[in-house]
């Protein structure tokens, strides 16, 4: 079961939208169930600005994931 579609739901305020793609990319050329998809979201959550990401899978073959931003404080 191929991978074939990402749905990335972000505000790209502070988090570009090419370095989102980047991370995400050499996780699109795996399958769907085998996909460690744990260890993306811990790579995800290492870019500057990320608060939080939540990812869920959606049969049969796309990927949803979810950008929260750090919102600054001054």
């Amino acid at each position: 079961f191929p991978l074939e579609n990402v749905a990335i739901e972000a505000p790209y305020q502070h988090v570009p939208k090419n370095l989102l793609d980047e991370h995400i990319a050499p996780y699109v050329k795996k399958n769907f169930v085998t996909m460690d998809a744990a260890q993306l979201q811990q790579e995800l959550r290492k870019l500057p600005w990320v608060k939080n990401i939540q990812m869920r899978r959606v049969w049969p073959d796309t990927l949803m994931v979810k950008v929260i931003e750090q919102q600054p404080v001054a």
